[in-house]
């Protein structure tokens, strides 16, 4: 059994990439520790699922435990951690605190991999909250000090587990760095996670959903503004938005003024343990994101889990959502920065073989995008260095 030092910059629980990679190592026999930033959570330590959970910065303010690799505390936590756990492997999750865990972890002749989830500077450049300011602009989009940080990040990685291929071009492409150092993990949910779901769709397609944050990547004004123009024309369908964001305002200020507002829904945040429901009455899911620097290197966790619900997609004509349409068959894919080809899509999918684009996604769950397999990937990916 060896020990392993995940390094995560934000609260657990709960982060579903980070429990499952956590979780994917203790079933392979391995002992997890985690670093987690305390966030008003009633214990300094504890242990969640197997998980043996230390969180920095207990019962001091928020802003003394910046996730920062320049940070004292974090590296000071990760010092102690490594010198307290002795472990043989540490992974930092995302590009924020890895350079530090980088220089420490070889300091004691460990190696170091990043769990990277997503391009996480041109999400930055995307996001209101570091860019609402011209200081916050100035930083994250003219100065870039978060390709500066991810560049230090991967020069000091042994490794790097990353969610798609477009992700991996890129990092070889700005880096340098080798492909073979690179394993991609998908986002993928667990097979026993759609139990109890209502799994396919009816028969026609009439509810048309989506579940997720609301910003302004996701280009929801326009998945609404294109479902009224539909609406119009077909009063059998309804449109259900779950979830809470920048954009919420403004996507329901939109239904609000259309003649449809009777048939768009919105349900507002929600609980993961509401998501069954929420999936078990979609019969046909939305992924309309931007096609963008950001979202041409990531893949959504929604694709795959609507895939696994046997949910028909309509997406966008960004890059890794084609590549697994294309592939798998599990949907259609629209212009979604024009609302007139989003009707379109809309009435064209309630005329489609939806029944056969569900079977396509199911069948390409249980055969490839589960996280048994990517799992199997983790725990292989990680022996390299063990």
């Amino acid at each position: 059994m060896k020990k392993i030092l995940y390094i995560w910059k934000g609260a657990y629980p709960w982060d579903v990439r980070a429990e499952k990679v956590c979780t994917a190592l203790i079933k392979a026999g391995h002992e997890v520790y985690m670093l987690a930033r305390w966030t008003g959570e009633e214990l300094e330590r504890e242990t969640v699922d197997g998980i043996n959970v230390i969180r920095v910065g207990y019962k001091r303010k928020p802003i003394d435990s910046l996730p920062l690799s320049l940070n004292p505390m974090w590296r000071k936590a990760i010092r102690s951690a490594i010198i307290e756990t002795k472990p043989d492997l540490l992974i930092a999750r995302e590009i924020m605190l890895a350079r530090a865990s980088g220089k420490i972890a070889h300091k004691f002749k460990l190696p170091m991999i990043i769990d990277m989830a997503e391009h996480y500077p041109a999400a930055m450049r995307g996001w209101e909250k570091y860019t609402k300011t011209f200081l916050r602009r100035l930083v994250t989009c003219y100065v870039k000090v978060p390709d500066r940080v991810e560049k230090s990040a991967v020069k000091v990685a042994d490794g790097i587990m990353i969610v798609s291929p477009e992700l991996t071009t890129r990092i070889n492409r700005e880096y340098g760095y080798p492909v073979d150092k690179i394993q991609v993990i998908n986002n993928t949910p667990e097979k026993a996670w759609f139990e109890g779901v209502r799994i396919g769709c009816s028969n026609p397609v009439k509810e048309f959903a989506y579940h997720g944050f609301m910003t302004p990547d996701r280009n929801l004004d326009m998945m609404v503004r294109g479902f009224i123009l539909a609406a119009e024309q077909d009063p059998d369908i309804r449109l259900t938005i779950s979830g809470d964001g920048e954009t919420f305002a403004l996507c329901n200020d939109l239904a609000t003024k259309s003649k449809v507002s009777d048939r768009i829904i919105f349900t507002g945040s929600y609980k993961h343990s509401e998501i069954k429901k929420l999936y078990g009455d979609t019969d046909i899911g939305f992924l309309p994101f931007k096609n963008n620097e950001f979202i041409n290197h990531i893949i959504a966790n929604k694709l795959f889990d609507y895939m696994a619900a046997g949910k028909p997609i309509i997406v966008s004509q960004a890059d890794p959502m084609v590549r697994l349409i294309e592939e798998t068959g599990a949907g259609i894919i629209a212009d979604c920065n024009d609302p007139e080809k989003i009707a379109e899509a809309i009435i064209n999918i309630r005329n489609a073989d939806t029944e056969t684009m569900s079977a396509n996604g199911i069948k390409s769950f249980r055969e490839k995008y589960n996280w048994d397999y990517d799992a199997a990937k983790v725990n292989e990916f990680i022996n390299k260095y063990l």
